[in-house]
């Protein structure tokens, strides 16, 4: 699959990072890509669990990324093998050793038992990136939890040992002792020794003496032992050949190259009927299994002969996982109020009780431009520093120079610095982390969810949300649909969870090739991900929209007039995220509270699309568990933030107008602050992929804005823009 990327914008001086990629032919390998990028510009890793089930804890849990899985193919099928047999393998780039249970085998061939397949015991887990090697199967004990060379998959004793250079005598079907007339003596064949004394002792065309019968009618080959057992069920041709007996002498690597199972005649029985002519004479019979192998060996009869396959031989590699829940925490460079690092600088001069001061030679050890954020608290980092341990002083404002180097800050109390050039250090002393988790529970299907660490564990858990009778509802922070009550996803319904596209794409995902857009900024995160296509151009239901675009804004709201970020107060971060073309909005966090909000339990009236068609209806959401706040209508305690029908955008002037999103409000608050890392217009003012330039704040230079796919047919409704590049 190549994978394209359509721009790339990478600011690390303002904190900045924008990309859009195309051609995803799995959700999984979309997440997995997106997922990178967002770790790369600001999020860090707090748990990978590969192979997991989505409804228990992860058995396996990483903080690493990127999630492989360690894979297993057959490099050459070997020989001898029987069905159930138990292997292991050892190599180098093998972090958790294939254990698996063989299903399938090839008897076709000359040489029987060729593994064609395989089922693992415990799934491969997780590895690193390593090249293919061939490596041998060893058979595995599960009793014992052990692989073991020398286990085999039968045994038997041979009765007459093969003899290196020597011909061996061995049976290839029935013969008769003639039957005798006449009422005489008895006839010479009447005996089993005389009998022996023709066709050699048990049919080996050698009598007791050693010398060869003169009746030595049966064909002779090297190479072959046989044993006095008509089924030996647990020995195949192909099977290598082994012996604990230190008398026998087996070459390495020896194994049977055929068997044929028939009887020998050993003996023969004289029946006399009192009175009557003929006597009669018949023959016993002994069952023998006769194997042939590849080499020349000595085994002395009596000896117990091994058998195990041959020759299996497994590659392994590491491959992206396609199931797996990663949970990633927004550091510093996504959210001020998650920076522990904070920034340093010297006081400008001698200050005496005073609440402004200058900082100087401002820096920071993160990777990102330094910045004094209000509600940040000031420290001397000398030892005797002129601030005491006790002495709680925060930031009210700081007027940063063009270079960020210095800054004139205003303080919430007066303060003496007595010493020029003081060492300061300026951090939140409390900080307010959230995460983002997807689960990917199939290769076509990811669930997303934004809370803080108490509902997103660092062990890969997702708390579930209950109502007061304890009944599952809900998972905490999910993004899209209402789930069912079991508060899991619905996989049969394309609008619940983020993206579920196992019943729209089936066995041709090629033919909807995802894309996304991704904006990372120092308060947030945008993502957006759409099929092929631009625009939405189907209308019969929303089913068939071939855009399919979903996303979700998670971000801390920015002052209407400056552009700063709002980092005091409960400064909440909010979640607007539509999924199917609706729309949705919770508060992931606030300062104080330390969950997501879930809205309002019971019926609800909202603003949708009919299903049927374009034509918006007010419809009643009947499950009774409205467990997500609309975006798009006015709402308990809530404004929309979005105008998702049609709407006016032009001016009287020619000019068309991008606002950002604003009467934000939490259940307790309404704040005049907007989000600003997406705009919304008129879908008709601009075309899907359109670059909008527009000047906002009090910032140097004119914005980048990329027009995403609209929500209504033809380019009508409403059509949403993303940050793409700052000044």
């Amino acid at each position: 699959m190549a994978i394209r990327t359509i721009s790339l914008y990478n600011n690390d001086d303002t904190n900045f990072y924008h990309v859009e990629r195309a051609g995803y032919i799995t959700v999984s390998d979309m997440i997995f890509a997106s997922f990178t990028d967002m770790i790369n510009n600001g999020f860090n890793p707090v748990s990978v669990a590969i192979n997991n089930d989505f409804i228990t804890p992860p058995r396996i849990v990483q903080g690493t990324w990127p999630p492989y899985v360690q894979t297993y193919t057959i490099a050459k099928a070997g020989s001898g093998y029987r069905l159930g047999e138990n292997v292991s393998i050892v190599a180098s780039n093998i972090i958790i050793p294939l254990v698996a249970k063989i299903t399938k085998i090839d008897n076709t061939s000359l040489l029987k038992g060729r593994v064609t397949d395989f089922d693992v015991f415990d799934p491969p887990e997780y590895g690193v990136p390593a090249p293919a090697q061939p490596a041998n199967a060893v058979y595995f004990d599960v009793n014992t939890n052990s692989q073991d060379t020398s286990f085999f998959s039968g045994n038997f004793v041979a009765r007459q040992g093969s003899v290196s250079s020597s011909a061996v005598v061995y049976p290839t079907g029935f013969r008769s002792v003639p039957l005798i007339k006449g009422g005489g003596a008895s006839p010479s064949y009447k005996t089993p020794t005389l009998w022996d004394a023709q066709f050699g002792v048990n049919g080996s065309g050698v009598d007791s003496t050693g010398a060869a019968t003169p009746a030595n009618t049966w064909p002779t080959n090297t190479n072959t032992l046989w044993s006095f057992n008509k089924d030996i069920t647990n020995v195949v041709v192909g099977s290598e050949i082994f012996s604990d007996d230190p008398s026998a002498s087996i070459p390495a690597g020896t194994y049977i190259t055929n068997s044929i199972s028939n009887y020998i005649v050993n003996g023969i029985v004289y029946t006399a009927a009192a009175g009557r002519d003929p006597e009669t004479y018949s023959e016993t019979r002994l069952p023998f299994t006769a194997f042939l192998v590849s080499a020349n060996v000595t085994i002395p009869a009596g000896t117990q002969i091994k058998v195990r396959g041959r020759g299996l031989q497994f590659f392994s590699n590491t491959k992206p996982a396609e199931s797996f829940t990663v949970t990633l925490e927004a550091g510093g460079g996504v959210d001020p109020l998650n920076d522990a690092v904070g920034v340093f600088g010297n006081v400008a001069q001698t200050t005496t009780n005073n609440n402004i001061v200058v900082i100087n030679n401002i820096n920071s050890g993160n990777s990102w431009k330094p910045v004094i954020y209000p509600g940040q608290q000031i420290t001397s980092r000398l030892l005797s520093g002129s601030l005491t341990a006790n002495q709680i002083v925060t930031v009210i404002s700081a007027n940063m120079s063009i270079n960020y180097q210095s800054a004139v800050v205003t303080l919430s109390s007066n303060i003496s610095f007595g010493i020029a050039n003081e060492p300061v250090s300026l951090k939140f002393s409390e900080l307010q982390p959230w995460r983002i988790s997807a689960n990917v529970p199939n290769t076509q299907t990811v669930n997303i969810y934004a809370a803080t660490p108490i509902q997103l564990e660092d062990n890969g858990n997702i708390a579930f949300v209950t109502d007061s009778l304890g009944v599952i509802i809900d998972r905490a922070g999910a993004l899209g649909a209402a789930p069912t009550k079991t508060g899991l996803p619905d996989p049969t319904k394309a609008y619940e969870g983020f993206i579920n596209r196992s019943a729209r794409v089936k066995t041709q995902p090629q033919a909807f090739p995802l894309n996304y857009a991704l904006t990372i900024t120092n308060r947030g995160i945008f993502l957006g991900v759409w099929e092929g296509s631009w625009s939405t151009l189907q209308q019969n239901s929303l089913a068939a929209r071939d855009s399919y675009f979903n996303w979700f804004l998670i971000q801390r709201p920015v002052n209407k007039i400056t552009g700063k970020i709002l980092t005091t107060g409960t400064a909440p971060v909010f979640c607007v995220n539509s999924v199917g073309y609706k729309y949705y909005k919770f508060i992931v966090r606030e300062a104080d509270v330390l969950h997501p909000y879930q809205g309002v339990d019971g019926n609800t009236y909202r603003l949708f699309v009919n299903e049927t068609g374009a034509t918006p209806i007010i419809a009643q959401d009947k499950t009774g568990y409205a467990y997500r706040t609309p975006a798009d209508a006015h709402y308990k305690d809530s404004f929309a933030l979005l105008n998702t029908t049609n709407q006016i955008a032009l001016t009287e002037d020619s000019k068309y107008l991008v606002s950002f999103l604003h009467n934000l409000t939490t259940p307790r608050f309404r704040y005049s602050e907007e989000l600003d890392m997406i705009g919304q217009t008129s879908a008709d003012v601009c075309m899907a992929s359109n670059e909008i330039s527009i000047t906002a704040y009090q910032e140097s230079g004119p914005r980048l804005y990329k027009a995403l796919p609209a929500n209504n047919v033809y380019n009508s409704g409403l059509r949403i823009c993303v940050l793409k590049k700052m000044p």
